[in-house]
């Protein structure tokens, strides 16, 4: 399955491919895994050690034995070794290494926590951000920056991306090499209630609710829960006239377990207060994050359907799109950044030509069909693919396989365009 049409959502399974997990065999203060190709590692006295022999010192650490998330897991071949380390007094670490025969290396420190699909992409990420120390200004706080790793195709990676595009929802801004709080005072971010969101300047995270807003069980179904103007959500472009629609929202510890909202129950999101169930509401999902040191947090996806006019027309990527193509003569991927950023576009290759894919969502389930795709060539936007209807004025469109749209941006050479749409039909008749 082509990983950058159908991708794996946030639902799965321990065994399931390409990542796989090994549990720890051990009672407390050792830990004994095995990898798939037979290697022995083990985790005691200070030291991780692989076949027996003694390859990295654990002495400046304070490993967590009794942690669930200390695992091994196999990734194209590479074994990673996930240790949690202890903290105090601010929260737990999150210690990756990688494994081999012979050799351990570091290779992420971050932020304890779940490791899985945290954005949507179909990669496994893990990390967040440190406490929040108080600021002595009742109307600033200390910088405190997201660190989160990727893991993809058989390594660990920042995902400054996604670190990014978090640190712009959370604190409402970003600021580069900010790693020490005591040197990055920022005023808190004036959001009262969710109308208040900006939607353009930090960049736009997500399609955004014109409201308040009904969200049903189906199309013209009952009501099960009611959101607030401007809250962020993710769409399904389900018919002409309703959207279905997904997002992220914070639960209790009872609403964990229980997997549902009761009827009445206020909605919160990132701490804020987006909505109100009018019904018994069953979550989509549900996962926590929380660590040896006590309670942290827990969340679950909720969703339903909606009428379009619920949706902010100028809030859709694909209207956004258009608005910034009309402004630039010519579209560089240094121009496109914040939208690129902001809607959590995944940077790819297709042949001779770098692209940038959104996809459905997790409104869709378990796999998610392309979206848009940008296409740049020499770095400058020549076409975009698209599913969903792209009014951009006086640009000529061409049909690709399976339903997808080719809008042309600018004087392009026929000859360049007639190369990408046979890249693009090749790679989408073997998306299966």
């Amino acid at each position: 399955m082509a990983s950058q049409i159908y991708k794996t959502l946030v639902l799965f399974t321990v065994l399931s491919f390409p990542y796989q997990w090994v549990f720890s065999q051990s009672a407390s203060e050792k830990l004994n895994f095995k990898t798939t190709n037979g290697l022995s590692v083990s985790v005691h006295n200070d030291a991780i050690f692989v076949e027996n022999k003694r390859l990295y010192d654990l002495h400046l650490h304070n490993i967590i034995y009794s942690s669930k998330r200390n695992r091994l897991l196999e990734d194209h071949g590479t074994a990673f070794l996930f240790l949690e380390d202890d903290g105090s007094p601010n929260l737990d670490r999150l210690l990756a290494f990688r494994i081999a025969a012979g050799k351990v290396d570091s290779v992420a420190d971050a932020i304890s926590s779940d490791i899985r699909d945290i954005d949507g992409d179909s990669y496994l990420e893990f990390g967040g951000r440190d406490l929040n120390e108080v600021h002595p200004s009742e109307d600033s706080m200390y910088y405190i920056p997201f660190d989160f790793y990727e893991i993809r195709n058989g390594k660990i990676q920042y995902d400054s991306a996604f670190s990014k595009a978090k640190d712009i929802w959370v604190n409402g801004v970003y600021l580069s090499d900010s790693h020490n709080p005591a040197d990055f005072t920022i005023l808190k971010p004036g959001i009262k209630s969710a109308s208040n969101i900006p939607l353009n300047n930090p960049p736009i995270l997500r399609e955004r609710i014109d409201g308040p807003a009904n969200v049903r069980d189906k199309i013209n179904g009952k009501i099960l829960f009611r959101l607030m103007d401007n809250v962020p959500v993710f769409t399904a472009d389900s018919s002409g006239k309703w959207f279905k629609i997904a997002l992220e929202v914070d639960l209790s510890e009872d609403e964990y377990k229980s997997h549902f909202l009761a009827k009445d129950t206020r909605i919160f999101m990132n701490g804020r207060e987006v909505g109100k169930t009018m019904d018994r509401l069953n979550l989509e999902d549900v996962y926590s994050d929380t660590t040896s040191a006590g309670y942290r947090g827990y969340n679950g996806q909720i969703a339903g359907y909606t009428s379009v006019k619920n949706i902010k027309e100028q809030s859709l990527p694909e209207n956004c799109l258009c608005q910034l193509i009309a402004q630039n003569n010519t579209l560089t991927t240094e121009k496109a950044k914040d939208y690129i950023v902001g809607f959590r576009f995944a940077e790819g290759r297709k042949g001779r030509f770098k692209d940038f894919q959104l996809d459905d969502g997790f409104v869709e389930g378990p796999y998610m069909m392309l979206r848009l795709d940008l296409i740049f060539f020499e770095d400058k936007l020549i076409a975009v693919v698209h599913r969903r209807n792209l009014v951009c004025q006086n640009r000529p469109v061409k049909q690709l396989k399976r339903g997808y749209n080719l809008t042309i941006v600018g004087n392009q050479n026929p000859a360049l365009i007639e190369e990408f749409i046979k890249e693009f039909n090749s790679f989408i008749t073997h998306a299966d």
